[in-house]
């Protein structure tokens, strides 16, 4: 068998007949290309910052920059659906790929988070990954 390093394969939704259902799994395939992609990234960069400039992260700086990554990619999806293709659709499409991250935090925005750029808060890290000091 051939080695691969740097591929990861999903596996792809089930053809489901119902327009929201293709919508929701369109969403949740979109979100992990974006984590697995961001997250890919942030490694690359951790790994060149250490060969190159020696420089050791800690596992609390990690997740610090994780979190920060993922929550400026959620905000450059706000603002391609609110200022600048400005569509129904865009918006159906960040909030398909959005929506179970933003309203499992403690709280929940109002209804209309996409296209209202206000703050939002708390994107959780899964409970396991916490640590004490980050609580």
């Amino acid at each position: 068998p051939a080695h691969v390093i740097g591929l990861i394969f999903l596996p792809q939704p089930q053809n489901n007949d119902h327009a929201e259902n293709k919508q929701i799994m369109a969403g949740a395939s979109r979100l992990i290309r974006i984590l697995i992609l961001e997250s890919a990234y942030l490694i690359s960069t951790l790994r060149c910052e250490r060969v190159i400039h020696g420089t050791n992260n800690s596992e609390n700086t990690i997740k610090t920059r994780w979190v920060n990554v993922i929550d400026k990619r959620l905000q450059l999806d706000r603002v391609l659906a609110s200022k600048i293709r400005r569509n129904p659709k865009t918006t159906t499409q960040v909030e398909h790929t959005w929506s179970d991250i933003i309203y499992n935090s403690p709280q929940p925005p109002e209804h209309n988070w996409v296209t209202n750029l206000e703050v939002l808060v708390d994107i959780r890290l899964p409970r396991h990954l916490q640590t004490e000091a980050t609580r």
